[in-house]
């Protein structure tokens, strides 16, 4: 009777696994990215989200620093680097990164350009553009053009990704904020159990604990939606995080 009752358990068990595996299948999982510009168009953001059966049930955000963000030294080389000087600061930043079939030259007046264009015009054409940049600095195939050669190693997913470089974390983080990760957390967590019904539009988030004295610490800034629902989060452009994430579940919808 107890190898009856052992095998009837292992066999439940067995269906049990095998009906939320059909569950899954008969919910059309779809799992979506979009890129896009976000922080005042400083950054490649990256939404990415789960949709089952037209529900949105996990959601992340990361971003792609510009490769502004890893400077060279003196020691690279003029032929290879570009002197900023400021005040009595002197940036060098490498003249020449590449990936794929792009490349961007470092320009003393307008930054790095693609081209004609300007890294930011470039990213702003087209999402597709936006996208072979957060590939490449995820696959760590951003290459640098130094004197020993073209190198990957410098600008790497490590240096560029903001849920990997350390951005806005530590000692960085002042009193009375939160900092990114947490911030990203709290935008995902809000999305996931809220959906987009309470920010179709920028002006549809406020912050009304700037103007209430009973509210202090953390979450003075922070976020609520037009249905009055506290999004928990307090980054300055909450809404760019928001509309990147709407942009990969309507991709996901769609399918």
């Amino acid at each position: 009777m107890k190898k009856q009752a052992k095998l009837m358990v292992i066999v439940l068990v067995i269906v049990m696994a095998l009906s939320v595996i059909a569950l899954t299948a008969c919910g059309n999982k779809q799992t979506q990215v979009a890129y896009g510009l976000v922080h005042r168009e400083g950054y490649v953001g990256i939404a990415t989200v789960e949709v089952v059966s037209g529900v949105l049930v996990s959601a992340k955000l990361d971003e792609a620093c510009f490769p502004t963000q890893v400077t060279a030294t003196a020691n690279d080389g003029a032929d290879y680097t570009v002197a900023i000087t400021k005040g009595e600061t002197t940036t060098y930043y490498w003249k020449t990164v590449k990936y794929g079939n792009v490349t961007m030259v470092y320009d003393e007046t307008d930054g790095y350009k693609v081209g004609t264009q300007t890294i930011k015009d470039y990213f702003r054409a087209s999402e597709e553009n936006c996208k072979a940049y957060a590939e490449a600095v995820q696959n760590n195939k951003v290459s640098v053009v130094t004197a020993n050669g073209d190198k990957t190693d410098i600008m790497t997913a490590a240096k560029l990704l903001k849920t990997q470089n350390g951005y806005w974390s530590g000692t960085g983080i002042k009193e009375g904020q939160l900092g990114w990760k947490k911030n990203a957390e709290a935008t995902c967590a809000y999305v996931v159990e809220y959906g987009f019904d309470g920010v179709t539009v920028k002006e549809d988030l406020t912050q009304p604990g700037k103007t209430d004295d009973n509210v202090t610490g953390d979450m003075k800034d922070e976020f609520v939606d037009k249905n009055s629902i506290k999004t928990g989060a307090t980054w300055t452009d909450m809404w760019d995080y928001v509309n990147l994430l709407h942009n990969a579940f309507n991709k996901a919808s769609a399918k």
